[in-house]
């Protein structure tokens, strides 16, 4: 997984330009992203999180599902996550996500070949282990990356 950086501008007070928030996303193998950032819009748990400067102070948990970054008006940054925690403090969001991929490292057909196996075992009841939440949570996984991948 390459690390992201976003090139954009600094933080700025207000009256001096376009305020940004920090982000940083984390996931047990190293920093997925760093940057600043004019919004970001994670899955909560409840539903879609949309986090603007000056934001509250907030921790949450998240979902699995499709996490945005904005970098300017015209840049988007599409990663599909597996749940995890969302802190939002001081004009920073810090995430930490058990899986985060980039849409444009995703493997369609990978994604598509668990999304079979999950549906089979959920249906059929074939697996080696016979663990039913884990093949849900597998799909969905599976599913919330075929949808990342098809918006790259």
């Amino acid at each position: 997984m390459a690390d992201q950086t976003a090139q954009s501008e600094a933080s700025a007070p207000e009256g001096e330009g376009v305020r940004q928030l920090r982000c940083e996303v984390y996931t047990p193998t190293g920093t997925v992203f760093t940057g600043n950032v004019r919004e970001v819009i994670a899955p909560g748990t409840m539903g879609e999180l949309g986090i603007l400067p000056l934001h509250a102070p907030l921790m949450t948990p998240m979902r699995i599902g499709e996490l945005r970054l904005m970098t300017d008006e015209h840049t988007e940054i599409l990663y599909a996550v597996g749940g995890g925690f969302l802190e939002v403090r001081d004009d920073r969001v810090t995430v930490l996500a058990p899986t985060c991929e980039p849409a444009s490292d995703i493997d369609s057909e990978r994604a598509e070949s668990a999304k079979t196996t999950a549906e089979r075992f959920l249906t059929e009841g074939e697996s080696e282990d016979g663990d039913f939440d884990r093949a849900q949570k597998d799909l969905d996984r599976a599913l919330n990356r075929i949808s990342v991948a098809k918006r790259k």
